[in-house]
């Protein structure tokens, strides 16, 4: 019978798999199969009993008609009233979306070329995406020195439990990112944090805690830990609104004079809320909304001053 032979002895001329690379295959395989099990996110779904108005009631017009005449009052209400408010936040002074490429011509420096190469090799060892995405142009142009004790903490270590939104898959590499960080940058201490308690670690300049998004009090697992300020802090965990601003708040609160703030993978079906958030940004801070592609973007924060 033929089949996959998974021995990990091999001889000149074999073709049997190395038993890593047979259960890479299986894995992915595993992970396509269940894929394709699950209907996706935007198919029909059976009725439900969920009642609109006391479900999103703010978003309920004021009045005393029927359930059925104010239905599509609040679903228009949710969907069309931040992309207005952004409308709003731009009328006086437009919003300008700079592309990543005009970005990190903007913050380049004389060690941005040492860094990207040095960050990218190191970040790919440890199978992060963030090459992938261009997301290391952006870390090679703020952070100007390589020896430089950084203090460097990511929220969202890459969790392959696909039972958790945002999971990176059978395929996740769990703290990936901050290994690469670790490697590039010699000196810095790096700070992860997740939902995902299975995956938490530690090792030298490496630690990690638990906190959920969506609870900003779970933040305090991490300042209870580190007394100090933050050169950069980067979202990339459940990635909605109410996860990136409880973490943009905790950023406001935590970063060091000069420090920055990332959050990665903003999809353009949220964009609004950040032209709006761009617009109310506390004047010691610098933002900026960074186009990656037409459909992904980066929300960019800078101390200036205390």
């Amino acid at each position: 019978m033929k089949g996959f032979p998974i021995s990990e002895k091999q001889g000149v001329g074999s073709s049997i798999l190395p038993l890593a690379t047979f259960m890479i295959i299986i894995n992915k395989l595993i992970g396509k199969i269940t894929s394709l099990t699950k209907p996706p996110w935007n198919s029909p779904r059976k009725k439900t009993s969920l009642n609109l108005l006391t479900t999103f009631s703010s978003f309920k017009p004021h009045g005393n008609q029927d359930y059925e005449s104010f239905v599509p009052l609040v679903v228009q209400n949710i969907n069309e009233t931040i992309p207005k408010i952004a409308q709003i936040a731009e009328f006086e002074d437009k919003n300008k979306i700079l592309t990543y490429s005009i970005f990190y011509d903007q913050k380049k420096h004389k060690n941005t070329e040492k860094i990207k190469i040095k960050l990218s090799q190191n970040l790919e060892i440890y199978g992060s995406d963030k090459v992938k995405n261009n997301y290391h142009l952006i870390y090679s142009c703020i952070l100007k020195d390589i020896e430089h004790p950084y203090n460097i903490l990511e929220i969202g270590l890459g969790t392959n439990d696909s039972k958790i939104v945002s999971s990176m898959g059978l395929s996740g590499k769990p703290g990936a990112s901050i290994k690469g960080l670790k490697d590039t940058f010699t000196t810095s201490k790096i700070y992860g944090a997740d939902v995902d308690k299975k995956i938490l670690f530690s090792e030298e300049r490496i630690k990690t805690f638990f906190v959920d998004q969506n609870n900003l009090e779970t933040f305090k697992n991490i300042t209870d830990n580190v007394k100090e300020e933050f050169d950069l802090i980067i979202d990339d965990g459940l990635h909605y609104q109410l996860s990136n601003l409880n973490t943009l708040l905790f950023a406001l609160n935590n970063l060091k004079i000069g420090g920055f703030f990332i959050i990665e993978d903003i999809g353009i079906w949220t964009i609004d809320t950040w032209k709006i958030i761009n617009k109310v940004i506390p004047k010691n801070f610098e933002s900026q909304i960074i186009e990656m592609t037409e459909t992904n973007f980066v929300f960019f924060l800078q101390k200036k001053s205390s």
